[in-house]
């Protein structure tokens, strides 16, 4: 059986899976070639937040896990770049929400403001726009491996 941890991020990625005319990769190794008009979304796992809380009772843990989702655009001609970009973060927003505790591994799934990707993990021949934004779980498991 997979480790908790493990089953919250695959339960997100198949959140993320689920939005329309989206390419989704996980921890990708190499840049992603995007074609013009593309979407695509990366999912990174990030890491815990602060230590884990002991539960006084049953001796399990909290855990909040900062997870990363990448929104990329790659602009396409006779478009607004920025549009699209807003409807991508629209549609995540709104997968998100719908995901609640993503099938009842997570207490809490809570996205929080975009920000400019550390690096641009998607390429295209044309401009690519993209934002970074930062998602918070909060899960409980029994162990911390």
């Amino acid at each position: 059986m997979a480790r908790k941890e493990e089953q919250v991020l695959s339960a997100l990625r198949g959140v993320l899976d689920g939005i329309a005319d989206v390419s989704v990769f996980r921890e990708p190794d190499q840049e992603i070639e995007a074609a013009p008009g593309d979407r695509v979304l990366v999912l990174r796992d990030g890491d815990p937040i602060g230590e884990p809380e002991m539960e006084l009772s049953g001796g399990g843990y909290t855990v909040e896990q900062e997870a990363r989702v990448e929104a990329y655009v790659a602009e396409e001609d006779g478009t607004d770049p920025q549009t699209a970009l807003d409807g991508l973060l629209a549609d995540l927003a709104s997968a998100l929400a719908a995901a609640g505790g993503l099938g009842g591994l997570a207490e809490l799934v809570e996205p929080q403001p975009p920000r400019e990707p550390e690096a641009f993990t998607a390429t295209a021949t044309n401009p690519v726009r993209g934002r970074e934004v930062p998602v918070v779980i909060t899960f409980d498991t029994d162990s911390l491996l």
